[in-house]
């Protein structure tokens, strides 16, 4: 194998374009930390590609847009199926275009369970975007609760579409991550009912941030470790912004023993 530098000192373009003009068979394999990426050229012709769960043409997009890891080569015949039917200089012409902006929204959206939300204040105002039907949709569906999945379910568009559309609200401000479900230890408060959880008030300070919230939260979904949750009103009140108050019932409706964590959303 042969180490062929680090992204800081060679770029993939630069390499593709060597391996291409000598006309070499092997391996090109791209990695940082965890990550691997993996180019298969056949007499200087890029015939598979693979980069995390993306395979063929949108890997190399994604590959191009790397700008951390170190480089290799591994010469030689490999049982790579093929899954790249587009010219070379083509593809990495198209790559060379998209790549960047693909590989910043994989990073960005970079897993279908984030939830994003309406940002308060765009951070340009003189920022603009042209609203259609698809657009519309999408903003339509992001609400800071729904995860990237149920937006591509809400906007009955396919995941390309809406996550293409969601990256670029984000991108020019409108969009903006927002808090995951809270991780709370659970404590028994004889108090509350079967349809109530008590909760610190710094969380609903923290949720009113939201451009959703903006007016309060007045039902929260509690989700317990083994995947069971119900819809609750909350009962704000000073008190450490760790934990969560229920009733006995809820306890057994969630399966939960005191003090073991709930994961708790505003939804209403």
């Amino acid at each position: 194998m042969s180490m062929l530098g680090t992204l800081d000192e060679i770029s993939v373009e630069q390499v593709l374009r060597m391996l291409i003009e000598g006309r070499k068979t092997g391996l090109l394999r791209v990695t940082d930390g965890n990550r691997q990426a993996l180019i298969y050229m056949d007499l200087g012709r890029i015939t598979h590609a693979a980069a995390s769960r993306l395979e063929g043409k949108k890997a190399v997009w994604d590959i191009m847009g790397w700008q951390q890891g170190s480089v290799t080569f591994l010469a030689g015949d490999h049982p790579f199926e093929a899954n790249v039917s587009e010219s070379t200089p083509a593809l990495i012409e198209e790559a060379l275009r998209e790549g960047g902006r693909f590989h910043r929204m994989r990073e960005i959206i970079s897993s279908d369970r984030l939830v994003f939300q309406l940002a308060a204040v765009p951070k340009d105002d003189q920022t603009r975007f042209e609203i259609g039907i698809r657009e519309w949709r999408v903003i339509r569906a992001v609400d800071g609760v729904r995860d990237v999945r149920g937006v591509v379910e809400a906007t009955q568009l396919s995941r390309e579409e809406t996550q293409a559309v969601l990256f670029e609200l984000i991108e020019r401000g409108f969009v903006e991550r927002s808090e995951p479900p809270k991780a709370l230890k659970t404590r028994t408060s004889r108090k509350l009912g079967r349809e109530a959880i008590e909760l610190s008030d710094s969380l609903l300070d923290d949720w009113k941030r939201g451009v959703r919230f903006t007016y309060g939260v007045f039902l929260v979904e509690a989700r317990s470790p083994n995947g069971r949750n119900r819809r609750l009103s909350p009962q704000f009140a000073p008190g450490p912004p760790g934990e969560a108050g229920l009733s006995r019932d809820v306890f057994e409706d969630l399966s939960l023993q005191e003090g073991q964590e709930i994961y708790v959303r505003p939804v209403a």
